[in-house]
């Protein structure tokens, strides 16, 4: 039981360095691992006329069927 205990501490402490390096490289994760909340925008690609168009949204912003949700 100990071995497997030591050996799960081990494996912990390996995928917690690996995340942190991971997170270390991109700023956003860097924000988010600081406290920071990720900041996010809306937008809906909707069909008008038989033409795509891409409009700005809000979380409250009606959608409408066939409108498709972008999230970044």
């Amino acid at each position: 039981v100990e071995a497997d205990l030591s050996a799960t501490m081990l494996k912990m402490n390996m995928h917690t360095g690996l995340m942190a390096e991971a997170m270390s490289g991109n700023p956003a994760l860097q924000r988010y691992r600081d406290g920071e909340e990720p900041t996010m925008t809306f937008g809906l690609v909707r069909m008008v006329d038989g033409k795509t168009s891409e409009i700005a949204a809000s979380e409250d912003t009606p959608v409408l069927p066939g409108d498709v949700i972008k999230v970044k």
